[in-house]
């Protein structure tokens, strides 16, 4: 089984960190601890060429934010030796 990795932005949106999951054993969290962050980055009404009418088109960006960390658990295994 290979590691993965991810890659995520950093609180302040500043710089872009990178963590490995070879590692952990289980991430556990209490749902209230994260928000969903949307970003709108357009949206536009143009006429419809299949009905008579417009429609509406957007492109959003959703993720989520662990908002408090004090209800998530993250849990590392040790490599033996």
């Amino acid at each position: 089984m290979s590691a993965a990795n991810a890659k995520y932005y950093a609180a302040d949106a500043s710089s872009v960190k990178t963590v490995a999951f070879e590692n952990i054993a289980f991430v556990m969290y209490n749902y209230e601890a994260l928000s969903i962050v949307n970003n709108l980055e357009a949206m536009r009404i143009v006429d419809s060429e299949n009905f008579i009418g417009s429609k509406a088109q957007v492109e959003m960006n959703s993720g989520f934010k662990v908002t408090n960390k004090d209800l998530v658990r993250i849990r590392k295994s040790v490599a033996a030796g």
